[in-house]
């Protein structure tokens, strides 16, 4: 499943040599057929530091669900990294600050501030996850929606906001009922009923990574020369795949922690692994649009 990211300052996902990832092969596919334009990976989180230098001009139709506009900033930018830190394992730049995004070259993120606060994730209304959805199926380049987040109840009409991405994005038409390419929702399985601080049983229900037709995806830990299952992320029978989702270098945002100017911070979990699946969909998508 890994895809070469050819990330800088980090331990490759794959043996570029081996035979069971092809990875070099996978690049050279893209370099010879370039994609027409760049794909795009929505984002829904809690806010992007876009002034990033290794996020400049790497966010597109930025949408704020909360206020109207279009200014995704973090409103807290002391706590307030998740966001920027998940959409820099997509699209982050190198410019010297010790991380590289999966997919810089082939796709831009279109940054979806969905909630609210930091606060938690259960008391957001329902209908900015569908309207979330709605911006993503509305730009016919976006083949994935990347969801680090998780918890709450089930609610329909995110399920049916899902079958609309699956149905109808990339190209279809919901009220002629024109199907499309399809548009991916990837989301985090969870790290556990203690947020990694104990072994997570199997097959935990986590929303949305368990509605039907989301890629669900879990962390590994990075072990000796070998990808590991960690014991605290969640798994099971529901999981689509890994990604790495330990100490992964990621963007941070201005002013983190006493520093003056932009750093980097080591991301983890399966928010982390989820952003780098979706990279991975965006290069598999570049590789052959009409998948």
């Amino acid at each position: 499943f890994f895809f070469s990211s050819r990330r800088r300052h980090t331990r490759s996902l794959c043996d570029w040599s081996s035979d069971v990832c092809s990875s070099d092969l996978s690049w050279e596919l893209i370099a010879a057929n370039p994609p027409a334009q760049k794909n795009v990976v929505c984002v829904m989180d809690w806010g992007c530091d876009t002034d990033h230098p290794d996020l400049t001009g790497q966010t597109v139709n930025n949408i704020n669900l909360v206020t109207g506009g279009s200014n995704v900033l973090p409103i807290n930018p002391n706590v307030d990294k998740h966001g920027t830190s998940c959409t820099g394992q997509i699209v982050a730049l190198n410019n010297g600050l010790d991380t590289t995004g999966v997919s810089p070259d082939y796709t831009q993120v279109s940054f979806v501030y969905i909630f609210s606060s930091v606060s938690g994730y259960n008391d957001q209304p329902a209908s900015r996850f569908v309207d979330g959805i709605q911006h993503a199926i509305d730009q016919p380049n976006c083949v994935a929606i990347s969801c680090s987040f998780g918890g709450g109840s089930y609610v329909q009409s995110w399920q049916d906001a899902v079958n609309d991405a699956l149905l109808y994005g990339r190209g279809g038409n919901a009220a002629t009922g024109q199907l499309g390419l399809g548009t991916l929702v990837v989301a985090a399985a969870g790290n556990g009923p203690c947020n990694g601080g104990c072994a997570a049983p199997p097959n935990r229900n986590m929303l949305p990574a368990s509605y039907d037709g989301v890629m669900s995806i879990t962390a590994v830990a990075y072990n000796g020369g070998n990808y590991i299952r960690a014991a605290w992320p969640d798994w099971g029978n529901k999981l689509f795949a890994a990604a790495p989702g330990q100490q992964t270098p990621g963007t941070d945002i201005h002013g983190v922690d006493g520093y003056t100017t932009y750093n980097t911070t080591l991301f983890g979990g399966t928010s982390s692994a989820t952003p780098i699946t979706s990279g991975v969909v965006a290069l598999v998508a570049a590789a052959n649009p009409t998948l």
